[in-house]
C-alpha cells in the first residue's frame, strides 16, 4: 500500500440506540452484483417515514468497499472505454487510407488490416491495437470476481487517476464516496473507504427494518423460515446499524440521488454559439 497520507472527512456519526433514519448504514445488505460479499446498505427513505415506521416498505442503496467498486464496476467501464479507443484508432487509420471506417463493422478488424493496411509500420501499429482489443474482449467477458491487478495494467494509469479524482470530488455520476465507514457499534472499527451505488435501489419490509433497528440475528430468521430478500442471511450473522451519515453529507447524497432521476434532456445549443457571442460582444 502507498505511504501517501490524506485527511479523511468525518462523515459517519454514532447512531442512537434502537433507532434508524435516512442515512443509516447497516450490514449484510443484498446487492444484485455482489450478493455474496459483505455489502452494506444505506437507507434513503424519508426521515419521518423511518421514525414512525409509516409505510410497509423502505428503500436503500448498496454501499460497497472501494476495492469492490474498482474491480466490479470501474474496471469493466474502463475496459469498454479502452476498447472503443483502440477500435477508433484502427477506424481512423482505415479512413486515412481512403476507405469507409464502417467496413470494419462489416468485415471485422483483422480482415480489414490484412487487406487494406499495406505499409509495414502501419500494419504493425494496427495489429498492436487489434491484439489489445482481443485482450480487452477477454477481460470484458471475464467474471469480475476473477479480475486481478495484472488485468488492470492494460488501462493507462492516468485514466485510473482521473476516475479516482472524479470519485473523490463526487463527480462520478451514480456513485458517492464515503471516505471511511466507521462501525460505531463495534469498537469504532474503521472499515475504510466505501462507495454508495446510487442507481441500485432496493427495498426492505418494515418488519426487517424494525429487526435491524434492534439488531437482527440471522439465525432467528433462518430458524423461523422468515424471508428477508434485502439481507444476505447467514448462520452466526447479525445485521445492525453501524453508523449514520453525518449532515450535510447525507443531504448531498440525497441531492445526488434525486439528480439522477430528475434530469431533463434538452437539445444542446449550436456549437458555434459561444464563438458568435465572442465575435459580437468582444471583437464587435
Amino acid at each position: 500500500m502507498s505511504a501517501l497520507t490524506y485527511e479523511r472527512r468525518d462523515m459517519c456519526r454514532p447512531c442512537p440506540v434502537d433507532a434508524i433514519t435516512q442515512g443509516s448504514i447497516f450490514n449484510y445488505a443484498f446487492s444484485e452484483d455482489l450478493d455474496n460479499k459483505n455489502v452494506l446498505g444505506m437507507l434513503i427513505s424519508a426521515r419521518c417515514d423511518l421514525a414512525n415506521l409509516k409505510t410497509s416498505k423502505y428503500s436503500y442503496v448498496p454501499v460497497v468497499s472501494l476495492e469492490d467498486y474498482i474491480f466490479h464496476y470501474l474496471a469493466r467501464k474502463l475496459f469498454l472505454d479502452q476498447k472503443k479507443e483502440e477500435v477508433g484508432k484502427i477506424k481512423n487509420m482505415v479512413k486515412d487510407l481512403g476507405h469507409d471506417p464502417g467496413i470494419i463493422d462489416v468485415y471485422g478488424i483483422k480482415k480489414c488490416i490484412d487487406k487494406i493496411v499495406e505499409k509495414q509500420k502501419a500494419k504493425e501499429k494496427a495489429n498492436e491495437a487489434f491484439e489489445k482489443i482481443e485482450s480487452l474482449n477477454e477481460l470484458i467477458n471475464k467474471n469480475s470476481d476473477r479480475y486481478t491487478k495484472d488485468d488492470l495494467a492494460i488501462i493507462p494509469s492516468k485514466k485510473f487517476k482521473s476516475e479516482f479524482s472524479d470519485l473523490s470530488q463526487n463527480k462520478a455520476e451514480g456513485y458517492y464516496l464515503i471516505d471511511d465507514v466507521v462501525d460505531h457499534n463495534n469498537r469504532e472499527a474503521s472499515l475504510g473507504p466505501h462507495v454508495v451505488l446510487l442507481r441500485e435501489v432496493h427495498h426492505m419490509s418494515a418488519e426487517i427494518a424494525e429487526f435491524i433497528k434492534k439488531g437482527c440475528v440471522h439465525d432467528e430468521l433462518l430458524e423461523a423460515g422468515n424471508s428477508a430478500p434485502s439481507l444476505v442471511l447467514g448462520k452466526g450473522r447479525m445485521s445492525y446499524v453501524l453508523c449514520n451519515m453525518a449532515s450535510p453529507y447525507i443531504e448531498l447524497v440525497m441531492q445526488r440521488f434525486s439528480n439522477i432521476f430528475s434530469r431533463v434532456g434538452v437539445k444542446d445549443p449550436h456549437k458555434n454559439l459561444g464563438e458568435r457571442f465572442f465575435m459580437d460582444y468582444i471583437i464587435g
